[in-house]
């Protein structure tokens, strides 16, 4: 059915080119084209020049040659009007990074269906390589925070990537379109009750000169989203590193010391391997930093980053080597040693929450009955202990709290855990030394005994170095490392009770003293319904 006849439609674009050349000569403007609205010269899709260009382009047959050419030098006029991507929302404003608007309306978004006309009807790659451009803002920019709407939301920035799927055929845009539509399913999950388009979360920063100020973010629901994904795939890490990475490191090494030979490509493997289980252990550092300090607003320098690297690196490489040589000399008391250090750490958890007497935790997933919760537990416990067969477990299991996690900071169990590690590293090395076969004949057993000892001495000092110095949250500390250390050797050989039985830092003694404050330290914008929802978790 036809709605404008042709004749009509060649009258509106005529009418439309007379105002716009009418404007610009009486305003002097250096370009033939140009249109104010409300007195306000706009550039966007909304009010402005683009959208008024893209239409005279969509009926580009009904011009003629002149007014034609009008219109090209308006497109690259606009098209020169670019500020890093971007276009302001009035001729002659300068966009600010800080207040810049990506929107259907104002901005990239909404001028990229004009050049991508402008390339469909002249085959100009300038067109599509400005198009291009607003598409890459467009994603870098991430999700906007005020609603599915095409103007200023979320549909209005969908619509670019699919633009340009159908213009070049990249699937990249068809993923980032997909990636919009997830926030459409977030928006509309719960059928008519209307969610909260952002939460407000609140962070306080490190204290200085003994005052720690309070800072608030808004979080939209696309990014809880992400650093939910980016959390999931932190912890992913760490389970592939000491489930799948770290056997196949023991593994690869042992045969590498029974053929009596290391090939190229299995020495790779083994490096790969244990940079992945060194990742994993890193991971595991950050994940317990942010867990422990959830309130605060945590930030990991590069010299925190590499004393974790150099302490877990020692620490794992020492322990695999030290495996290998001593199953290599006795093979009948490799397993025996590997069960009793698995299921010392498989129960320890367990041990600890039967002595506390506390209530089997419920609050783990709702759907889950009380035997799938043992079972989530029990894999929980079972990672726990993989871990901890290598290195030692930043993160540490408490059943009994609501979290699973000890948030407190326990020097003492860890003293104990380094003393016996290094009392079990130097026996099984004994025990290799005494009974090594000819395989080990041109090797030097006394000076490889005192490296790997070296080794893992080094570990250790790179661990002092990190919590002494290098913490991002050393501030919180009640006591700082060589104290707490001192007090646990105290305790071990002297059998004098510590000051602090646990021993626990700063932020474990303030949370449980300011309950309610904890609490309310995380809020949320609710609907106009008033139901609530929940913020999103930092731990990511």
């Amino acid at each position: 059915m036809e709605v404008l006849t042709p004749a009509q439609i060649k009258s509106i674009c005529l009418a439309i080119l007379e105002s716009g050349k009418q404007y610009a000569v009486k305003k002097r403007k250096p370009f033939p084209l140009m249109y104010s609205y409300y007195g306000t010269e706009y550039l966007g899709a909304a009010h402005g020049l683009s959208s008024i260009l893209q239409m005279l382009l969509s009926y580009f047959e009904y011009l003629q040659p002149a007014d034609q050419e009008l219109v090209w030098q308006s497109v690259d006029f606009l098209m020169d009007q670019e500020q890093n991507s971007n276009w302001p929302p009035e001729l002659g404003e300068t966009i600010e990074r800080e207040n810049e608007l990506v929107h259907w309306c104002h901005g990239a978004p909404g001028i990229a269906y004009l050049f991508a006309k402008a390339y469909l009807v002249s085959k100009k790659p300038q067109y599509l390589d400005t198009c291009i451009r607003c598409g890459e803002l467009t994603w870098q920019k991430g999700l906007l925070k005020k609603g599915p709407g095409i103007c200023h939301g979320v549909a209005g920035s969908a619509y670019v990537f699919l633009l340009l799927y159908r213009l070049t055929g990249n699937s990249k845009y068809i993923y980032r379109a997909q990636r919009c539509v997830e926030v459409f399913y977030i928006y509309f999950h719960a059928g008519r009750v209307e969610e909260p388009y952002v939460s407000i979360t609140k962070k306080r920063q490190m204290p200085k000169d003994g005052y720690s100020e309070e800072v608030e973010k808004e979080v939209g629901q696309a990014e809880g989203k992400l650093c939910t994904h980016r959390s999931a795939f932190s912890r992913a890490s760490v389970i592939q590193a000491f489930l799948g990475s770290a056997p196949q490191l023991t593994l690869q090494l042992y045969i590498c010391v029974l053929q009596q030979e290391i090939t190229a490509a299995r020495s790779i493997f083994m490096v790969l391997s244990l940079l992945s289980i060194v990742y994993g252990a890193l991971r595991c550092n950050i994940l317990a930093i942010k867990i422990k300090y959830d309130d605060y607003d945590v930030s990991v320098k590069p010299a925190a980053y590499l004393c974790i690297f150099m302490w877990r690196s020692f620490e794992i490489a020492t322990r695999v080597t030290v495996l290998v040589l001593f199953s290599s000399v006795l093979q009948i008391w490799t397993l025996p040693v590997v069960l009793v250090n698995f299921f010392g750490f498989f129960f320890y958890p367990w041990i600890l929450f039967w002595q506390s007497k506390s209530p089997f935790p419920e609050n783990i997933e709702k759907a889950l009955s009380r035997v799938g919760t043992t079972i989530v537990l029990c894999l929980l416990t079972f990672l726990y202990a993989g871990i901890n067969m290598f290195c030692w477990s930043a993160v540490q299991v408490k059943l009994n709290d609501p979290d699973l996690i000890n948030k407190s900071q326990n020097w003492y169990r860890l003293t104990v855990y380094y003393m016996l590690r290094f009392i079990e590293n130097a026996f099984l090395l004994l025990m290799w030394y005494i009974y090594r076969t000819d395989i080990y004949l041109y090797v030097c057993a006394p000076l490889l005994v005192l490296q790997l000892l070296i080794a893992y001495c080094m570990a250790i000092l790179f661990m002092l170095v990190f919590y002494q110095f290098c913490h991002p949250c050393k501030k919180l500390f009640s006591s700082s490392i060589t104290e707490g250390l001192l007090s646990s050797f105290t305790f071990c050989f002297v059998c004098k009770s510590p000051k602090s039985s646990t021993l626990t830092d700063k932020a474990d003694l303030k949370s449980s003293e300011n309950a309610d404050e904890s609490q309310s330290s995380n809020k949320t914008i609710d609907s106009p319904n008033g139901n609530p929802h929940q913020s999103v978790s930092s731990n990511a």
